[in-house]
């Protein structure tokens, strides 16, 4: 990732490989579009925050979080839809927090859209260990942004505008971010949308992951 030249999509997708290894790698939720493949869960810390940004009424990602780490995670989960009644239920029920919403670079209230940051300060929250994001092509003007300002030690998500994923990447790259595992979406794979799955420098070892020569 960090070598990048300018490139069209399809070279990202051909050379594309791990950087680091995970001990305990392991998917997380369905094994659909909900479901993301990450490191070792079990291993975040006992004050974890974990924000979960596109759902679709799938919270089976949430679910394994809980099941996997004792519950012991803050989950906050934002969709721009209103959650249907069984996912509604769910999450009562796990102590899961929905936010109805879009995840937007700039946050407009009247609008229902929100940036990461004021999603943070209204749950209380100053950091976030692991973060999910499916939010249909806003992570192009979202994630640098957030970056800028926060570390997070898991970044989990899916690049919706294929002529822009190497700039993406080559942003996450710059941040400190290594790739830990990569597949395109088999429900999209038409469009080549893609999975990415991160972790950060700081936090190789608290997850148990070592670089690949």
């Amino acid at each position: 990732i960090h070598k990048f030249p300018t490139v069209i999509p399809s070279d990202v997708l051909l050379y594309l490989v791990p950087e680091v290894a995970c001990l305990g790698r392991v998917r997380v939720g369905s094994t659909g579009d909900g479901g993301k493949w990450m490191c070792s869960p079990w291993r975040a810390p006992e004050d974890c925050v974990v924000y979960s940004l596109g759902s679709f009424d799938d919270i089976s990602f949430e679910s394994d979080i809980n099941e996997l780490t004792n519950r012991r995670c803050s989950i906050v989960t934002v969709d721009m839809n209103e959650a249907n009644r069984r996912a509604s239920s769910a999450m009562r029920e796990q102590g899961i927090h929905f936010v109805r919403g879009k995840v937007a670079a700039v946050t407009n209230e009247n609008a229902a859209e929100y940036t990461i940051d004021h999603l943070m300060a209204t749950n209380g929250h100053e950091k976030i260990d692991i973060l999910k994001m499916d939010i249909e092509g806003s992570e192009l003007s979202v994630l640098p942004e957030f970056m800028k300002k926060h570390k997070v030690c898991q970044l989990l998500v899916e690049i919706h505008d294929m002529q822009r994923v190497a700039w993406l990447l080559r942003e996450i790259a710059n941040n400190g971010y290594l790739l830990m595992n990569y597949e395109i979406n088999a429900i999209t794979i038409k469009n080549g949308m893609s999975e990415y799955a991160f972790i950060h420098t700081s936090c190789l070892e608290t997850y148990e992951t070592h670089y690949l020569s």
